[in-house]
């Protein structure tokens, strides 16, 4: 039995949007794609605080490495313009 996401929905959706389009995120997503995760907790709504565990687990399995754990890194992947498929 496949476990449930405790992810809300419009989070799954701005991570695809930063990962392929490099759009970039509200303050909560940002903070956990710098790896600033006590910037994360002051950031995050209910249901994103209480999910938080499974957003990191998600931005590793779905961000290019290049495009997190780093103030540089996401600045640097946010100033690229995203490959054309």
């Amino acid at each position: 039995m496949e476990k449930k996401s405790k992810i809300p929905q419009p989070t799954i959706d701005a991570i695809k949007r930063y990962a392929t389009h490099r759009l970039e995120t509200g303050s909560f997503l940002r903070m956990v794609l710098e790896g600033d995760l006590y910037g994360a907790v002051m950031y995050a709504d209910e249901a994103n605080l209480a999910a938080l565990h499974d957003i990191v687990l998600y931005v590793i399995d779905n961000v290019p490495a290049d495009g997190m754990g780093s103030k540089e890194a996401v600045r640097s992947w946010l100033a690229r313009t995203p490959a054309v498929p």
